[in-house]
């Protein structure tokens, strides 16, 4: 609760290894978007996710790190 989703991720990729990261968020305005797209962020969803979408995603990222 006391670190906003910018100082996570900053924390996250400060670290030695790669670690993607989806942002799951209610933020869908076009400049939202424009400000999670200038973070190192791998991939972004707009809630409500669906399900599917989301493990097919996790599971595309799992798969990247074995290559």
């Amino acid at each position: 609760p006391d670190m906003t989703g910018d100082k996570i991720v900053d924390q996250i990729k400060s670290g030695h290894q790669r670690i993607p990261i989806i942002v799951v968020t209610a933020l869908a305005l076009i400049e939202d978007q424009k400000e999670i797209e200038e973070k190192d962020i791998d991939e972004y969803m707009t809630k409500p996710v669906e399900k599917n979408n989301l493990l097919h995603r996790i599971n595309y990222f799992l798969n990247e790190s074995d290559t």
